[in-house]
């Protein structure tokens, strides 16, 4: 873990930030396993912010700050299953 990483509970404020390193790693990971269509469906698939939101609302998600800047999130759903982590 790196030092000054601060771990908490995914807040609303938090959805562009949230998106903002989904895509990145999409789109940086993607290629390696998937052609462009697929990596383009993939990267789109939090375009619609209140679904993409009440999906990480309907999990415990958390998120990974480092000097001031959120770098990485995941989520628990249910509480035994990885549903996300990025």
């Amino acid at each position: 873990m790196l030092n000054g990483t601060i771990l908490s509970t995914y807040r609303e404020s938090d959805l562009l930030n949230v998106v903002e390193v989904y895509r990145e790693s999409v789109m940086s990971i993607g290629p390696e396993q998937y052609n462009e269509d697929q990596v383009k469906v993939w990267s789109s698939f939090p375009d619609d912010f209140d679904d993409f939101n009440n999906l990480l609302y309907s999990g415990h998600t958390y998120i990974a700050e480092f000097n001031n800047k959120l770098i990485s999130f995941g989520t628990l759903n249910p509480i035994d299953h990885i549903a996300f982590i990025y």
